[in-house]
């Protein structure tokens, strides 16, 4: 574990954390309130692209991270309330709706170096393909290679 981190979210009634993924791994904690968490496969490319993730990686941005209605067909759906948590593993695109009260949430995160491995050939992806080099998606397997 790496950039290991704690924060405490103390929201609105209705408060809503918009569609988005992060660098880290998270673990929600809640502990008043209620709120709806809606978190899609990392790694589901219909959602987030491989374009947006490489941009994700390469300059730390979430330009190509859109929301739409229709995806919410395809999350996974976790109702929290008092002493329950959820887990989002790096880049899982997630998406918090807030209850009728306030809210109260302890998050804990942190860096793996899996993952860290991973946005390294995304950013050297993202990169090559600005050169006009079309290299493999991350993760796919070569042809010709024996696994």
């Amino acid at each position: 574990m790496r950039h290991r981190a704690g924060f405490v979210f103390v929201a609105s009634p209705r408060a809503v954390t918009p569609y988005h993924l992060d660098h880290n791994h998270n673990f929600l904690l809640q502990i008043a309130g209620r709120k709806t968490v809606y978190v899609w496969e990392p790694l589901d490319r219909s959602v987030v692209s491989e374009a947006a993730l490489e941009l994700f990686h390469a300059q730390m941005s979430r330009q190509l991270v859109s929301f739409n209605e229709d995806l919410l067909k395809t999350a996974h759906k976790f109702e929290l309330e008092p002493g329950l948590s959820a887990y989002m593993p790096t880049t899982t695109p997630h998406l918090v709706i807030n209850g009728d009260n306030p809210s109260v949430t302890i998050s804990v995160c942190y860096h793996s170096s899996i993952a860290w491995k991973q946005e390294t050939l995304c950013r050297a992806n993202f990169a090559l393909r600005r050169l006009g080099v079309r290299p493999f998606r991350s993760g796919a397997r070569l042809p010709g290679y024996y696994y």
